[in-house]
């Protein structure tokens, strides 16, 4: 073939010129084309290739996204370009990786510590022709556009973990994740000879996973989203690391924000850098394909790599992987069996928000919400009062940081705020779950002596945006005899809280003086248990870029205010 390259974008003679190049090579018999930019965005190809397909005679045409690499390939393909060419990155990726590798060895004057970054040299000579040496195809973490013109098969979680116990796979330690979703839901039914622990955090999951293995020898699956991967980096390298404890474990990770797929801003670095951050801790990646039996061949497979290396092995899973579950664990939240110790609440989490904003819109508090449907819905409340208010002042007098991310760290962040405002009130809305993730942070409040915070917690017993599964704290709440409640008033009483107080009706949370002024004497906690309404979860907006942008500037300026 004889492929014609255009370097007219890149000369700076235009759309036009390119255009007419095109032409003049297809009809002097270019078998394909070859348009390139040096643009850092995909706009100046997008617009050529528009005006490209309107051309009577084409041939395909052939990119390469050097300059212009966040492109995915779905875009490319969509555009009407036909091959993709990654022009020197493997050269370019080999000269950062010697030079670490040198580094290293010169440092420690040793090649000791370089040996995980060094393919064996019988890998090397495989890579030659007609070595007699079967090779696997690499993973493709990105989507090609044949393969997505193909039926997409799905993972039957129900089938799935059956396969697993048939396979002696039947241990299982997490956080419930969206992803993992219909998985999370089939290990809540867990049954004879299974265990299921839902833990506070994905670092504490994998603690117990490794007490469970030490004591029994079995090799169990730690699930979490990746998000949660950086609280899991202190156990996997000094307590499941070789050079440490040893332990196998087979980590299933729900994998948010992969290259090429769309996601929402807090998790996408997590998602870009997820195989370089497992690679960095020495992890061996594999990724579960879309059907249940190739699923139960890569976990049995990860399962024996573990327990043969004495490590833990990672298995990745894209959005859509597992097959739609059933009803949800939502539907199951607020129905309690007889005998059950569970309060049951009809506050709903709208009403609470609605109650706390009333009371601190005309002033000039500061609040920090959880992340996930409580920032979504103290959004969409903060927004349609404003609006109504028809007055921006208002709102602008406080100040409001929606969290994104960082699930577990809202009262912290409050905490900072708090301690550097100490005249200003802060409010801190958190979450059940997300408080269970970091408790240890509830004896802050008290320690800094912070009498300007006002510490919310909103206790519906679940794990509501990632859907429905019960928490740490609620595991078996509701069966029999071993139902049980976490009393996060007392919690917060022992950690030194002045003021606590509970509610699970509108009326009781009415019923709070929350502005009488002795209650500001002093730090507050308010547990409000609330009920769970998915059919409300779905009408909820999300905080927007340019909202965030306005709270840069109103956080500077009650900072300076606080300062003057």
């Amino acid at each position: 073939m004889v492929i014609a390259r255009i370097e007219a974008l890149i000369s700076g003679h235009g759309e036009v010129e390119a255009l007419r190049r095109a032409e003049a090579y297809i009809e002097a018999g270019a078998d394909a084309i070859m348009i390139h930019s040096s643009q850092k965005s995909f706009d100046e190809i997008r617009s050529f290739m528009l005006q490209y397909g309107k051309f009577v005679k084409r041939v395909p045409v052939v990119a390469v996204p050097s300059s212009y690499f966040t492109v995915t390939e779905a875009d490319l393909f969509e555009s009407g370009v036909s091959i993709c060419i990654y022009a020197n990155h493997m050269l370019r990726a080999a000269y950062p990786r010697m030079k670490e590798v040198a580094e290293q060895i010169l440092r420690a004057s040793t090649g000791a510590y370089v040996q995980h970054m060094l393919s064996p040299v019988k890998t090397i000579i495989n890579l030659l022709p007609n070595a007699g040496a079967k090779q696997d195809i690499p993973l493709r973490y990105g989507a090609v556009s044949s393969v997505a013109l193909l039926p997409v098969a799905a993972v039957d979680a129900v089938d799935l973990v059956s396969q697993l116990k048939n396979n002696g796979i039947q241990n299982f330690f997490g956080v419930p994740d969206s992803v993992l979703k219909p998985f999370c839901d089939v290990l809540g039914g867990c049954g004879a000879g299974e265990t299921h622990v839902i833990s506070c955090n994905e670092g504490a999951a994998l603690a117990t996973a490794s007490g469970w293995h030490l004591a029994t020898g079995d090799v169990p699956v730690v699930y979490f989203q990746n998000s949660g991967l950086g609280n899991t980096i202190n156990p996997l390298m000094s307590l499941c690391h070789p050079e440490a404890f040893s332990i196998p474990l087979v980590l299933l990770i729900g994998w948010r924000g992969e290259p090429s797929v769309r996601d929402e801003p807090q998790h996408r670095a997590q998602g870009r850098q997820m195989v370089p951050m497992l690679d960095s801790c020495e992890i061996e990646v594999h990724e579960m394909p879309q059907d249940t039996e190739g699923a139960v061949a890569i976990l049995v497979r990860a399962t024996k790599s573990a327990r043969d290396t004495r490590r833990p092995v990672a298995v990745l899973v894209r959005q859509g992987t597992f097959a739609a579950a059933g009803p949800s664990p939502m539907d199951e939240v607020m129905r309690v069996p007889p005998g059950a110790d569970r309060v049951v609440s009809t506050l709903t989490r709208r009403a609470a928000l609605e109650a706390i904003v009333e009371l601190m819109w005309e002033s000039d508090d500061f609040v920090v919400s959880t992340t996930g449907y409580t920032s979504r819905e103290l959004y969409g409340i903060r927004e349609a009062r404003a609006q109504n208010a028809g007055d921006g002042d208002v709102r602008a007098a406080g100040g409001e940081l929606y969290m994104v991310g960082s699930m577990g760290h809202a009262l912290s962040i409050a905490q900072g705020v708090a301690l550097a405002q100490p005249k200003r009130r802060v409010w801190c809305i958190d979450g059940d779950g997300a408080q269970l993730m970091h408790m240890g942070s509830l004896v802050s409040t008290r320690a800094l002596r912070l009498d300007n915070l006002v510490h919310v917690l909103l206790n519906n017993s679940c794990h509501e945006s990632v859907g429905g599964q019960r928490t740490a704290a609620t595991q078996y709440m509701g069966i029999g005899s071993d139902a049980c409640h976490v009393d996060f008033s007392q919690i917060a009483r022992a950690a030194g809280y002045s003021h606590v107080l509970r509610a699970t009706t509108s009326a009781e949370l009415c019923g709070f003086n929350l502005l009488d002024h002795s209650m500001h004497q002093g730090s507050m906690f308010l547990e409000l248990v609330t009920c769970v309404d998915p059919a409300a979860n779905k009408k909820l907006g999300r905080p927007t870029d340019l909202f965030m942008a306005n709270l840069k500037g109103a956080a500077c300026a009650f900072l300076q205010k606080g300062c003057e």
